[in-house]
């Protein structure tokens, strides 16, 4: 990837647009004078739209009114976070930079109207569009004529009514057009003259650009759309394209193969952000178990001790839904736990899936308390048979020893007969590895309970009730994870600086949620914003 290109581009639409996070600082200091409106145009929206083509596989609408409204709230959020001051100078330094403007005197009078943006592709190197009316003509003549003054924009004549610009210098910077108060950009002047073409029809004058209607529909989130800071149309092929990139053969799973396209939707609340996604499917492609997730609005409750904590409602389902997903894409993933259960149903005639997996239909959940173990709390529903089996599972120091004379050492499997299982009368069972315990498994009741920290109280996280409390309504899949957690995930999944984690500690805990149906699945991420 090209990235002074990518970083020309970025800093092109945001410059000649006044959207996205680093316009956060434009309301700054005194608004200037704005020029008489020479062109009235009812729905700015609806104008940009149609500079997009309607079968773009992804189109984004993003606020950039800084005075009132989503954008607004949403930057007064992101001011409560350390260091946004240091991150303002930065953003107007960047742009400054690639475009000889600046955030806080240049791009004010150009913010207001929606900007939308649009990937006419799915491939990497599929052309972008974007499009957005200006408040006011006069001005953004002004700038447009300015920056063709400085050389960093070169005049390539004309379209129609529209004036053509490209961006000077060997990156490839894209082009521009302006007409009236309508400006477009697009990666080429071949897509710019397309999208003007598409802008310029009217329904029954062939083929047109994006309806608002169209839009509204396909970018369907759940959120208000009145509320939302940003709003994104993901089409079915699109998405299916960057699962299969990952997960080859991943339409292979009816719901993968179900899906029909998504929406996002990111909103600000009284307390920090919100984004909201749907995924819609096609109800006679994929029944109800053959979803991720148990269909219905119940929500279990994540309880118990950690930085991390999932419930989940009826765990079989998503358990069964990855071992066929990753048998799928990625089988050898599966050889070392095809193996282990295999020798443990012939030798054990313990079978993991059917006399445990299978019945773990009631709320489960796992806590990551921050220390390296993980904590299983689930309920089964048949808990004589998960006695039987767990009882059965005495037998794994023999058969350690047989796996050793098959050869079968590099599964983990201590060829020694270094593992061994304590049955106390309790119906706790604690895994040893040469004489020093690794981890615990309990049955209390209806309740399984495993652990890897082989100190962990099976009583107390058993009488842990998982049902009620104040998350209702999400769908069967809650995870909650604290800052601390996030910065201690994210910094170095990402390659974050480690100043990054002064802004994640800003934030409160995160809550995701998943609610399933066999006609969509939709998700949910609660980000608080302290400060």
């Amino acid at each position: 990837m090209n990235r002074p290109r990518v970083l020309a581009v970025l800093a092109l639409v945001v410059a000649f647009s006044g959207a996205g996070l680093t316009a956060v600082w434009l309301s700054a200091g005194d608004s200037p004078k704005k020029a008489v409106k020479t062109v009235t145009i009812r729905d700015p929206l609806a104008e940009a739209l149609r500079q997009v083509p309607r079968t773009a596989p992804l189109v984004a609408v993003i606020d950039t009114d800084t005075g009132t409204g989503p954008l607004r709230q949403t930057l007064d959020l992101l001011g409560r976070l350390p260091g946004a001051d240091t991150l303002a100078k930065a953003a107007d330094a960047f742009v400054s930079g690639h475009t000889g403007l600046s955030l806080t005197s240049d791009l004010q009078a150009l913010a207001g109207e929606p900007l939308v943006i649009a990937k006419n592709g799915t491939s990497a190197k599929a052309p972008v569009t974007a499009a957005m009316v200006v408040p006011d003509e006069a001005t953004l003549t002004s700038i447009v004529e300015g920056q063709v003054s400085q050389g960093t924009l070169t005049p390539a004549g004309g379209y129609r009514t529209a004036a053509l610009y490209t961006r000077a210098g060997a990156d490839g910077g894209g082009a521009i057009a302006q007409r009236d108060r309508l400006l477009v950009f697009a990666s080429d002047l071949g897509s710019l003259r397309s999208a003007l073409k598409r802008g310029a029809r009217r329904s029954g004058g062939g083929p047109s650009g994006l309806t608002r209607p169209a839009f509204t529909a396909r970018a369907d989130s759940g959120a208000n759309p009145s509320a939302a800071v940003a709003r994104i149309a993901i089409s079915g092929p699109a998405l299916k394209t960057v699962l299969a990139g990952r997960f080859p053969r991943i339409d292979g799973m009816p719901w993968v193969a179900a899906i029909q396209g998504a929406g996002v939707g990111v909103t600000a609340t009284s307390d920090g952000l919100r984004l909201q996604a749907r995924i819609r499917t096609d109800d006679s492609i994929a029944a109800e178990s053959d979803l991720p997730i148990v269909t219905g609005p119940a929500s279990p409750v994540p309880v118990g001790d950690g930085d991390v904590k999932i419930a989940v409602r009826n765990l079989a389902q998503p358990i069964f839904f990855a071992l066929k997903a990753i048998r799928l894409t990625k089988p050898d993933l599966l050889k070392p736990y095809d193996s282990v259960t295999g020798l443990l149903a012939k030798f054990a005639q313990v079978d993991i899936e059917d006399d445990i997996l299978a019945t773990l239909t009631g709320t489960s959940t796992v806590t990551f308390p921050g220390d390296g173990h993980v904590t299983l709390r689930a309920e089964t529903n048949n808990a004589d048979g998960v006695r039987g089996a767990l009882m059965k599972l005495r037998r794994i120091g023999q058969l350690a020893g047989l796996a050793g004379s098959l050869g079968l050492g590099s599964l983990g499997v201590d060829t020694g007969g270094g593992l061994s299982v304590d049955q106390p009368a309790d119906d706790t069972y604690t895994i040893k590895k040469d004489g020093s315990p690794i981890a615990v498994v309990g049955l209390r009741d209806d309740i399984l309970v495993a652990s890897t920290d082989p100190a962990a109280n099976v009583d107390d996280i058993a009488g842990a009730f998982p049902e009620g409390g104040e998350v209702t309504g999400r769908g069967a899949f809650v995870a909650t994870a604290t800052s601390a957690a996030l910065a201690d995930r994210l910094v170095p999944l990402l390659g974050l600086p480690d100043q990054a984690r002064v802004v994640l500690a800003a934030l409160g805990t995160v809550t995701v949620s998943a609610r399933a149906g066999v006609r969509s699945l939709s998700l949910r991420v609660d980000v608080p914003v302290q400060g």
